[in-house]
């Protein structure tokens, strides 16, 4: 504001706003801002500008950590229109869902809060839409379409300490016979006679077999299992089930011996050649790897030396001490020197010990480190030389 009069031109602030209201105010607080310019013919403003806060405002505000997920593998691949079975694989693994039978709060969970299901990013209701009581298969109440997107999660809370992911070796595979037998051993004679084919892997401890209504079964009794692994393929519910195991995989090295010395130089035409007694070894899967018919193969060479153990017998003096060590076999393929086991004196005395000196890979010399007390010359103790 400009006042003329007496002389004197005064300057005031009439408008300003607040850009940040800031936090932690009282009623009742002044402030003032600071940088102000004052005018150029005062040392100081003639009242300063001051801010009294007259009202405050509250907000509330909540967070919670809701946890890890993590995403079940596609079941596309499975879908037909058909099919409500659905297995829960994990980055290729099956997935089992299992309660701590020893922990009080681990069978409070409800597992059917554990999976997420979307179809066509429809979340779907436990027990309503699909039915899931912990295992490695859900079941939908409807078969979903070749063409829905549906999509699976877990609920991992945080990992390490409201779940545990075990890898569990699988033993039992789907096309499997198992047969239980009878246990003599709790007064249950009563066996199967017919083998029943494993339909599904329900937890890490539970399969899915044909039904059986003959005697002898129950929940009480525990009974041996026999188990055989499928030897043939079979068809279940309409699938395929291969009888192939990765665990029955012949694991087949093929060897062969070099007839001739390996030079710089040696071998035909551009590349270099190692004649061998026999090759034909390194091409018994030809026709069904489709292998190039130039008998061109990739190959390790191994040193094929086989070390031969060397041999010593020990000379006793008549004080019942070892004197020497007589070398009977240099031996080969050695390398440092080793040391030479004594057998200990019957009755009482104490063991001898020694030592082989190696040279070019076979024994040279010994050295006693020990020559032992209470052994006799007309019985000498075996020496033994480690291969």
């Amino acid at each position: 504001r400009t006042s003329v009069g007496i002389g004197s031109t005064l300057f005031e602030i009439n408008k300003f706003s607040i850009t940040r209201p800031g936090h932690s105010f009282k009623v009742g607080d002044k402030f003032r801002p600071v940088g102000l310019v004052t005018a150029s013919h005062l040392s100081a403003p003639i009242q300063e500008f001051e801010l009294e806060v007259l009202e405050i405002f509250r907000d509330k505000f909540s967070a919670w950590q809701f946890g890890e997920i993590d995403f079940i593998d596609s079941i596309s691949n499975l879908q037909d229109g058909k099919k409500v079975r659905f297995p829960l694989f994990f980055n290729g693994q099956l997935l089992s869902f299992e309660k701590d039978v020893t922990n009080s709060t681990s069978q409070l969970i409800d597992l059917d809060a554990v999976l997420l299901v979307f179809v066509n990013g429809v979340l779907q209701k436990p027990k309503d839409s699909y039915q899931f009581e912990g295992g490695s298969t859900f079941t939908f109440n409807e078969a979903p379409d070749s063409g829905d997107k549906v999509d699976i999660f877990f609920y991992k809370g945080q990992e390490g300490v409201d779940v545990i992911i075990k890898d569990v070796q699988e033993t039992v595979k789907i096309g499997d016979e198992l047969r239980v037998e009878k246990n003599d051993a709790i007064g249950i004679s009563t066996a199967q006679t017919n083998d029943r084919i494993v339909k599904q892997i329900l937890q890490a401890d539970l399969v899915e077999t044909d039904i059986y209504t003959g005697i002898g079964i129950d929940e009480t009794n525990e009974k041996p299992v026999r188990w055989e692994k499928q030897k043939v393929d079979v068809i279940l519910n309409g699938e395929i089930v291969s009888k192939t195991r990765s665990s029955i995989e012949p694991q087949i090295n093929p060897t062969a011996k070099i007839i001739g010395n390996l030079t710089t130089i040696s071998g035909v035409g551009v590349g270099q050649s190692i004649f061998v007694d026999d090759a034909t070894a390194f091409h018994y899967e030809k026709e069904r790897y489709s292998q190039s018919g130039d008998n061109k193969v990739d190959a390790l060479i191994s040193s094929g030396a086989i070390g031969v153990g060397a041999a010593v017998t020990a000379t006793v003096s008549g004080i019942g001490s070892i004197t020497g060590l007589t070398i009977e076999n240099s031996g080969t393929g050695y390398s440092g020197n080793i040391a030479i086991k004594i057998a200990p004196p019957v009755g009482v005395g104490t063991t001898a010990t020694a030592t082989a000196i190696v040279s070019n890979g076979t024994v040279t010399s010994t050295t006693i480190t020990n020559a032992g007390t209470g052994y006799t010359f007309t019985n000498p103790p075996q020496t033994i030389i480690e291969l």
